[in-house]
């Protein structure tokens, strides 16, 4: 809140009071409605694409190193 610090120290409490009696009781703010769920969807969706990809990477660099590693054993013997 702008302006907190000086606020007295009667107004803070009165303030958090009201607040807590909010927590208390349950209130919570509802999600907005309209573009913002599409929106979220659509990062989300993002980030998995994202995630997706990198872990094909590592899935090819893991068989490479295994297969190097398979080579190293045989021809070690």
């Amino acid at each position: 809140m702008k302006g907190w610090k000086r606020l007295g120290d009667a107004a803070k409490a009165a303030i958090n009071a009201r607040i807590g009696a909010g927590i208390r009781q349950g209130v919570q703010a509802a999600p907005a409605e309209g573009k913002a769920p599409r929106k979220r969807l659509r990062k989300l969706d993002k980030k998995i694409g994202k995630l997706e990809a990198k872990l094909a990477l590592l899935r090819a660099e893991r068989g490479r190193v295994a297969d190097s590693a398979g080579q190293t054993l045989e021809s070690s013997r």
